[in-house]
């Protein structure tokens, strides 16, 4: 709780219940879908079998103090592995945050050729990220236009801030781009499947292919 509870009610609210047994001294809880390099206050109390709990002052002193480990997570993905020299593919990047930050950051992205970056292929080229502010997005779509033929290209992200050291970097695909030449040969562009990925709640597969579909002519989600 980033708080103290005022009353036994909100303690119980968490549904984590234990019992010792044959003069054991241990209970062992476990919580779900804790966030990454956060404070945690914990408390829990003790009752009898016929319900007589602890002084609830006595709750408050015996708050345990836990700090979550890191690290939040930075995404980037792409619609695309394999493009054409100076063609321009809207929103086909995306940073994905998987938390607020605790302190502000600042998400900057280009795309490097080999050992030569260029900021004229990426814009925007960064994107500014208050703390704790959950009325903004978690997503940040990028336009890519490369400058550069490239059989080794891939987009670079660096997390700068207060907040910096609460992310780290997830780079979805390879992060392996391809960049042909402007009069490079369209059947060149034949799709190929780049990644399938199950979710973690299990309910979608998400398919990436090397270059942007219509969905098989579907507005949303494939069924």
């Amino acid at each position: 709780t980033p708080s103290q509870p005022t009353s036994f009610t909100e303690i119980d609210l968490q549904q984590q219940t234990g019992m010792t047994v044959n003069g054991t001294l241990t209970v062992s809880f476990s919580f779900n879908n804790l966030i990454p390099s956060t404070n945690y206050s914990i408390f829990c109390y003790t009752a009898t079998p016929a319900g007589t709990r602890m002084e609830f002052a006595d709750v408050l002193a015996a708050r345990q103090f836990q700090v979550t480990a890191c690290c939040k997570t930075v995404a980037i993905s792409s619609d695309a592995a394999l493009f054409r020299q100076d063609s321009v593919y809207y929103n086909v990047g995306k940073l994905l945050l998987s938390h607020y930050p605790k302190q502000d950051i600042v998400l900057s992205v280009t795309m490097a050729y080999g050992n030569q970056a260029s900021n004229n292929s990426v814009w925007p080229t960064s994107f500014y990220v208050s703390a704790n502010s959950s009325s903004q997005t978690l997503e940040y779509p990028f336009t890519v236009k490369p400058t550069f033929v490239s059989n080794s290209a891939r987009f670079n992200v660096t997390v700068m801030g207060p907040g910096r050291q609460e992310f780290s970097i997830e780079y979805r695909l390879s992060n392996k781009l391809t960049v042909l030449s402007a009069n490079a040969a369209t059947s060149t562009f034949a799709l190929k499947l780049a990644s399938a990925e199950l979710q973690a709640d299990g309910s979608t597969i998400v398919v990436t292919f090397n270059n942007p579909t219509n969905k098989a002519g579907y507005s949303t989600t494939f069924p």
